[in-house]
């Protein structure tokens, strides 16, 4: 049954994930060529921080909810509302923490009302994560689905109008806000409706509580973003804004393959906390394999892929004002892959209760990420930036690994390693003979070559990939 619910799990968040982040990715050329380098380093910054405010307001509450939810069901009322009771009483705090930063940071006026105006997305970014921590944890991936791809269109949407019609920096980011509330409001209503929640006495003792168990999941989660955005604050404080609009070109296209293990965490992340709980050890290790697996089959074509067409790809989605960044998104492919197995490997040791051993870990990376940009940039301005990033998540990952081999589980002995590298081989031969093909027609035609050829090598069976079918061990468990 777990690999059953599990496929259908991954199809459910795949259907919102993919959504979401086509429609984000509709956004960037627009938000490039109508911003200009400028204005783009102006809004890729204020996003940055957007991020920092989300985790200043969640402090890992969503991730600890979902665990305890999944584990737990029939405390589902007091957990949601003691939590949304926290998140609101928060927000001063969060903006208190930003106006300090501001205050010293020395930005234009523009760039601190755009900061400002994306802070507030933060807020209802945040508020909205409680909800689908509830969906993640009674696996109900379908309402999630609806709500994230629902706040995307009505962003896409907007946001176009706003950059087609030259309004500018501080109304495209006001767009942010609106997508955000009605998303959050609509997402309150279906729990409300379809959960079994009940009112609920908010209590100190409660909140106090949910707090303290949290903490170490948020200290992960702030110190994981801050390291994976510092490229972009150091930069903007050493280098001019046209530099931090290239590093953002290569971040922000690369950033969209997080949907992947984004996809598997959060299918996996429910049903391990459950087996964990339950110690079905055997059950651990088949899903934890199976989904180190599936990440291998996808990181290794897109690191091949990306290395061969990165000087079509830059100044085909941001023009020939970024071909500056072609050298960044060839360096920071190689940060996605190795981020890949590190968001995946970040859910399995969560589930596993190793939050606090994470955040020792992410602290010292964190130190490290600074300290290497600082050196870094002085020397390569954007691409140390670029090679500072890669450094950190080969650190994580080399850390990550060996704790899970060690504490967790260990993967199961299996020839897929030669499947992918096989099947990577004959993609990356058809995109080098058949490079004068466009470039969207190219990327399409070697996708569509890659699947079959790794199923011809055996990397996968079809009873993997179909989500309402039962594969023996399905029938057995």
């Amino acid at each position: 049954m777990s690999r059953l619910r599990f496929k259908q799990n991954i199809y459910f968040v795949a259907i919102g994930q993919v959504a979401q982040k086509l429609l984000a990715f509709a956004l960037i050329p627009f938000a490039a060529r109508d911003l200009g380098d400028v204005g783009f380093g102006q809004f890729s910054l204020a996003s940055a921080l957007m991020f920092v405010i989300v985790l200043l307001n969640d402090w890992g509450m969503s991730t600890y909810l979902t665990r305890e939810i999944a584990r737990k069901k029939d405390q589902l009322s007091f957990f949601f509302w003691n939590a949304l009771s926290l998140k609101i009483f928060l927000v001063v705090f969060d903006f208190l923490i930003l106006l300090l930063y501001l205050r010293f940071a020395n930005y234009t006026a523009e760039t601190n009302r755009a900061i400002l105006i994306f802070a507030a997305y933060g807020i209802t970014s945040s508020l909205m994560q409680l909800t689908v921590g509830v969906y993640e944890a009674f696996e109900k991936m379908e309402f999630e689905a609806i709500v994230l791809t629902l706040e995307k269109i009505i962003i896409t949407g907007l946001g176009i109008y706003a950059l087609r019609n030259g309004y500018g920096l501080l109304p495209f980011c006001a767009v942010f806000v609106i997508g955000g509330l009605a998303s959050f409001l609509i997402s309150f209503v279906l729990v409300k409706i379809y959960f079994p929640i009940t009112q609920y006495p908010v209590s100190v003792s409660g909140t106090r509580k949910i707090f303290m168990n949290s903490l170490p999941f948020g200290l992960s989660l702030l110190f994981a973003t801050i390291y994976n955005y510092t490229g972009i604050f150091v930069l903007s404080l050493m280098k001019t804004s046209e530099e931090v609009g290239w590093f953002s070109a290569g971040f922000k296209l690369i950033n969209i393959t997080n949907l992947i293990p984004l996809i598997l965490c959060g299918a996996i992340y429910p049903l391990l906390s459950r087996e964990l709980h339950q110690e079905h050890s055997l059950r651990i290790k088949n899903l934890y394999s199976q989904g180190f697996k599936y990440l291998f089959f996808l990181a290794l074509p897109m690191i091949v892929g990306v290395m061969l067409l990165a000087d079509r790809l830059i100044p085909f989605i941001f023009g020939d004002e970024f071909l500056s960044a072609v050298p960044t998104l060839r360096i920071m492919v190689l940060t996605a892959a190795l981020v890949f197995f590190n968001l995946y490997f970040t859910s399995v040791l969560k589930a596993a209760n190793y939050q606090k051993t994470m955040v020792r870990v992410q602290g010292f990376a964190l130190a490290m990420n600074i300290i290497v940009n600082v050196v870094l940039i002085s020397l390569s301005s954007f691409q140390g930036a670029a090679w500072a990033t890669v450094c950190t998540e080969l650190f994580i990952f080399s850390t990550y690994l060996i704790m899970i081999q060690k504490r967790v589980t260990r993967l199961e002995r299996s020839g897929f390693w030669l499947k992918g590298i096989g099947a990577t081989l004959v993609m990356g031969f058809f995109i080098r003979y058949f490079g004068s093909l466009h470039i969207i027609l190219l990327m399409g035609l070697s996708i569509l070559l890659y699947f079959p050829v790794l199923y011809l090598f055996r990397g996968f069976t079809l009873s993997e990939i179909i989500p309402y079918t039962r594969n023996q061990e399905d029938k057995t468990a």
